[in-house]
């Protein structure tokens, strides 16, 4: 199991790197494909919250604390990465990059509808093997459910405050962001697998 969060991990990274490189995407293009995948990560852990209320049948107000923090905590990410983005890149017009990442074509049709399906599905089999095969409804109680996305998106926030100020000062190109933020978030992701798992 552990082998398949590994290469899970693998393809986060991958498809970022060859969207850049080799299908036209921009900074832009990879920002909305992590968004996405966070908001399903986000979405199954509501669905997975629900689960331990329903198991343990400890009627908290926990979920709605601490789940919604890290719900704001994600709407906060966004915002800060937009205002990044700005700065990175003044011309950017979110609607028309939205609507461009949407209907870019590579395979003959747009790729909105291969590519969203596909980090559901994504999130789904990481739902699966982490969350119902080891049965953790049972187990794990709801602070400590919504513990390691918390801690996750307080560390992310931080960096990108951080980012925020550096780009006051100094902006690199476009790649070295991208590359910055595959890497940071392929690093996270892989340190959180070996110690946290």
């Amino acid at each position: 199991m552990q082998q398949q969060k590994y290469i899970q991990l693998l393809a986060d990274a991958l498809i970022p790197l060859l969207g850049f490189f080799f299908w036209d995407w921009n900074l832009y293009f990879i920002v909305l494909f992590y968004f996405i995948d966070a908001v399903s990560a986000l979405v199954f852990s509501h669905i997975e919250a629900y689960q331990i209320q329903g198991v343990q049948k400890k009627l908290n107000n926990s979920w709605l604390i601490v789940g919604g923090m890290t719900s704001l905590m994600l709407l906060i990410t966004i915002l800060l990465t937009h205002l990044i983005l700005l700065k990175i890149i003044p011309t950017i017009q979110f609607k028309q990059e939205l609507i461009a990442f949407w209907q870019y074509e590579d395979m003959g049709f747009p790729q909105g509808y291969l590519l969203i399906p596909l980090l559901i599905f994504a999130g789904y089999q990481r739902y699966k093997m982490e969350f119902l095969i080891p049965k953790m409804a049972e187990r794990i109680p709801m602070k400590i459910h919504w513990k390691k996305q918390a801690s996750a998106y307080s560390v992310l926030v931080g960096v990108l405050l951080l980012t925020y100020l550096l780009t006051q000062f100094i902006v690199f190109t476009e790649t070295v962001y991208v590359l910055a933020l595959i890497i940071g978030l392929s690093g996270a992701g892989f340190l959180r697998l070996k110690f946290f798992n």
